[in-house]
């Protein structure tokens, strides 16, 4: 299993230390143009915390910067699948010290339409906790990552390109002769 360390945060409330970290089982994946990529990922209260991670301080997940979502970009994200609203799946949460979730951060859905082939990236995917309360200084379990996205012709289309090139080849071919 590849996995990529994208987040570790520590804050401190009253002499206490929470630390807590987000890695991505998959971080580089190679998909069709029109196809959906789950991205899956586990959420870890580290054991050296002095107290559990709060599931009501759940605040967002993101998913920015780079070419693979958002504005003029090739895909959307969709966090928590279909019919799963992650702030309520996080929010049940209260993760003890050593204690781990794994869950569905976001699947990223091509908008708003087949991918181009190419290579797509965000550098910067997380959660984002309110440990304060206040929403007003929040936590983030994020770091700068990149997510790779490798988006290859279906065969159907490369079936379709091959007649092509043999086309050309004849062509070639009588042109020397």
């Amino acid at each position: 299993m590849l996995a990529l360390l994208i987040a570790a945060a520590t804050t401190s409330t009253a002499n206490a230390a929470l630390n807590f970290s987000l890695v991505l089982d998959d971080p580089t994946q190679t998909v069709g143009p029109n196809e959906e990529v789950d991205l899956f990922a586990t959420l870890t209260n580290e054991a050296s915390s002095d107290e559990p991670l709060p599931g009501d301080a759940y605040d967002t997940s993101f998913i920015v910067n780079g070419t693979l979502v958002g504005s003029g970009n090739p895909y959307r994200a969709d966090y928590g699948g279909p019919g799963v609203v992650l702030r309520f799946e996080l929010g049940d949460l209260n993760l003890a010290p050593g204690e781990s979730h794994d869950f569905l951060l976001a699947t990223l859905i091509p908008d708003p339409g087949p991918v181009p082939p190419g290579t797509y990236q965000s550098t910067n995917a997380g959660i984002q906790y309110d440990l304060d309360d206040d929403f007003s200084t929040p936590s983030t379990a994020a770091a700068t990552s990149t997510i790779t996205v490798n988006v290859v012709p279906e065969p159907a289309s490369i079936a379709l390109l091959a007649p092509a090139g043999l086309l050309a080849l004849r062509r070639r071919r009588r042109r020397k002769a």
